[in-house]
Formats: structure tokens, C-alpha cells, sequence
């Protein structure tokens, strides 16, 4: 009996049993996604040849790899937790039909499967405080 305890102890305590955290954000001009301790942001630069058009001509790409401490990633998971931003709604800032840039914010993690889209607009709608405060740390972690 002790040794099927053990061996059942064992079994749930590896790795692939663990909860995986998932976070991403996304900005017209960046991607940021954290896999656990590891994070990768991805900074787009476009390149506009003619200045009067809003196309751009081709776009660089950078990627920084970062690997996060365990507190690091505690801290973000106590923000999921604490700031509200589970609550938040799907959408808010713009309206669909009016022109806005796009920034996300997705954690998938325990149970918690939630995906918020701000949409910044012509009239500045603030961001939820919830949304600034996981936007901001994330921001900071990747100067």
C-alpha cells in the first residue's frame, strides 16, 4: 500500500500534471506570450515607403526571450487573480463600427479561460483598471 501511495504521489507531482499558466497580449505593434517561466515578445516595425498611405511596405520583426522566476510568475497570477480581471467583460472602448486599434489580453490557466479585447478609439475610452494593471506589469517585465 505504501509503495502504490508513493507511486501515485509521484504520478501527480510531475510536471505534465501541472497547471500550465497561458497569457497573451497582443497590441497592433506587439505580442507578448507567457508559457509558464517562459516568455517571448514579439515587436513589429512597419516600414512605410510612401508617406501618403497608411500600407505599409514590408515589416520587421524582433524577438526577446525571457525566462520569468517563479515569483515573477506567482505575481501575475495573483493579478489574474485579485485585480478583477476575471470579471471583466469581452469588449470595451470603441464601438465595432468605429475605427479603433485592437489590444488583448487571454489567460488560460486552472479553470480560468478569459480573453478581454480593448478597443482603443478616436475618443479615449480609459482601459480597465483590471486590464492596465496585467498590461502594465507585462510591459515592465519585457523592457
Amino acid at each position: 500500500m505504501k509503495h502504490l501511495l508513493l507511486v501515485v504521489l509521484l504520478f501527480f507531482s510531475t510536471p505534465c500534471f501541472a497547471q500550465v499558466f497561458k497569457l497573451e497580449y497582443r497590441s497592433p505593434q506587439m505580442l507578448i506570450m507567457v508559457h509558464d517561466q517562459n516568455l517571448t515578445r514579439f515587436d513589429t516595425e512597419f516600414v512605410y515607403d510612401n508617406t501618403n498611405t497608411t500600407i505599409p511596405t514590408s515589416a520587421n520583426t524582433k524577438e526577446k526571450k525571457i525566462s520569468l522566476s517563479s515569483e515573477q510568475v506567482n505575481e501575475m497570477q495573483r493579478l489574474v487573480r485579485k485585480s478583477g480581471f476575471i470579471s471583466l467583460q469581452d469588449y470595451y472602448g470603441a464601438k465595432e463600427y468605429e475605427q479603433f486599434h485592437p489590444y488583448t489580453l487571454e489567460v488560460n490557466w486552472q479553470k480560468i479561460q478569459k480573453k478581454v479585447l480593448f478597443r482603443s478609439g478616436q475618443i479615449q475610452d480609459p482601459r480597465p483598471q483590471a486590464f492596465s494593471e496585467i498590461e502594465s506589469y507585462l510591459l515592465a517585465l519585457t523592457k
